[in-house]
């Protein structure tokens, strides 16, 4: 699985983030976890796997029930998504719920990583793989892109994001469709470089 993208700061509340899917060979997708890690000097040397899910949810708890305890550097989950239901792109920090978990509001100054968990759908619940970190990422990036150009980003993503979702039993479809993928991630970095969209 690949790290998710920036895409773009969107009225300056909320940050455009491209989302990457996991293949399905170790077994169908039970669902995936949306996680922001703040910026925070006691996590800056660990990698996605470290940060368990269940810890994320006591220290939510915690929080809820106590005013006083301050975890506002503290990783979270931002969103779930069921089955194979992840959007290509999503709005960082909107304040909506995602199968009660709060995409919570992000704060000025401050920087965020995130990471794409896809847990798989087996007897042993304990099966998941983790995306590698996005860029760090804040409020006062540049804004994300508008227009006619955008329509095409959009369209040529949606092509790639929705061919993940395919299954090849021939060898030959498989590798004409690894070429079509290649060109089609080509054009999307060469619209992102041209226009500055990094």
């Amino acid at each position: 699985m690949v790290k998710p993208d920036f895409y773009g700061v969107v009225n300056g509340e909320e940050i455009q983030v491209i989302l990457p899917q996991a293949s399905e060979e170790y077994g169908p997708i039970s669902h995936y976890l949306l996680i922001v890690v703040p910026e925070d000097k006691s996590n800056l040397h660990k990698n996605p796997d470290q940060f368990l899910t269940e810890e994320m949810i006591k220290e939510e708890m915690l929080s809820t029930r106590h005013d006083r305890i301050d975890l506002s550097n503290a990783p979270y989950i931002a969103a779930m998504f069921i089955s194979r239901n992840i959007p290509y792109t999503f709005h960082l920090g909107s304040g909506d719920t995602y199968q009660n978990f709060t995409n919570k509001k992000l704060e000025r100054y401050k920087r965020y990583r995130i990471f794409v968990r896809a847990v798989v759908d087996t007897p042993q619940k304990h099966l998941y793989t983790s995306s590698p970190f996005s860029e760090f990422l804040s409020l006062d990036m540049r804004e994300a892109p508008r227009g006619e150009v955008l329509y095409l980003f959009h369209l040529l993503m949606l092509i790639y994001a929705n061919d993940n979702n395919l299954r090849y039993h021939n060898d030959q479809i498989l590798t004409i469709n690894i070429k079509i993928r290649k060109f089609i991630l080509t054009l999307i970095l060469v619209i992102k470089d041209s226009f500055g969209w990094l």
